[in-house]
C-alpha cells in the first residue's frame, strides 16, 4: 500500500473503474466529488461501499465531497469471515424448524407462506 493516496476526481461514472482498479491493486484511493452531481455521487458511493465490503477494506468520509478507500490486508479478505446467517423469523406464518427435504424450497418465502 502506498503512503500517499491516489486522488481521483469523479466526473462520470466511467472514472470509477480507474479508482476501483487502483484500489484492487492495493492503493489507498481518495475519491473526490467536486464536479459531480449528487445522483452520480450517490451511485459511486454505493459502488465503493460494496467494493470495500467485498475486499474487507474501509471507507472513510473525509469531508462532504471526499472519501478515502483503504484496501484490507492482502491475506484477510471477505473469504476469511464466518458466513452470515439470517436472523430467525418469528410470528404468524413463520416456518418453525427446517423445511422438509421433500418440499420444494422455491415455493417457500421468508415468512413461510407459499407464493
Amino acid at each position: 500500500m502506498s503512503a500517499e493516496p491516489l486522488v481521483i476526481s469523479i466526473v462520470r461514472f466511467a472514472a470509477v473503474q480507474q479508482a476501483a482498479d487502483a484500489y484492487r491493486l492495493g492503493a489507498t484511493v481518495d475519491v473526490r466529488f467536486d464536479e459531480t452531481d449528487s445522483q452520480l455521487a450517490r451511485r459511486v458511493i454505493d459502488f465503493a461501499t460494496g467494493l470495500v465490503y467485498a475486499t474487507a477494506g474501509t471507507m472513510t468520509k473525509l469531508d462532504e465531497r471526499r472519501f478515502r478507500l483503504v484496501p484490507g490486508t492482502p491475506t484477510g479478505g471477505a473469504g476469511d469471515r464466518e458466513p452470515r446467517r439470517p436472523p430467525p423469523v418469528s410470528g404468524a406464518g413463520a416456518v418453525e424448524g427446517p423445511v422438509p427435504e421433500s418440499e420444494d424450497r422455491s415455493l417457500v418465502t421468508v415468512t413461510g407462506r407459499r407464493t
